[in-house]
């Protein structure tokens, strides 16, 4: 990903307080909500904003899933869970997006003889001949 492990961990632990609104400790339903709906948009940006009956299932899907504890907030280390994940999705949409922007060439391909390298007649260095 070109992250490491170091930047990886101060990403999570700055997202967690910045996301953890009441200072608690703890990311609970009411703070998940507003995340996982900036992460869709992340991930999806032209997707509609879903309605707050969809986004409550989301967050009770969502938490349920992370919550290893069930004691129906998220700790850092869950937290962290979620927020790899993320990192995943985006990491595999940005490679498929430069894949897929790599094939935009409407052009054959070239011949062999062309996509070989120049040879040094006509380059600025002089060459030496006996």
């Amino acid at each position: 990903f070109g992250f490491t492990r170091k930047m990886v961990r101060n990403h999570i632990r700055e997202s967690f307080f910045a996301w953890d609104k009441d200072g608690n400790g703890t990311i609970d339903r009411e703070e998940l909500g507003p995340l996982l709906l900036a992460l869709m948009k992340q991930l999806a940006p032209g997707m509609p904003n879903p309605s707050p009956k969809e986004l409550s299932r989301v967050v009770d899907a969502e938490m349920e899933q992370l919550d290893e504890d069930g004691n129906g907030v998220l700790e850092r280390n869950e937290f962290a869970v979620l927020v790899k994940r993320f990192l995943v999705k985006m990491h595999r949409q940005n490679t498929k997006n430069s894949i897929n922007g790599s094939k935009v060439s409407s052009r054959p391909p070239t011949s062999r003889a062309s996509s070989r390298p120049t040879s040094s007649r006509g380059s600025s260095r002089p060459t030496s001949r006996k």
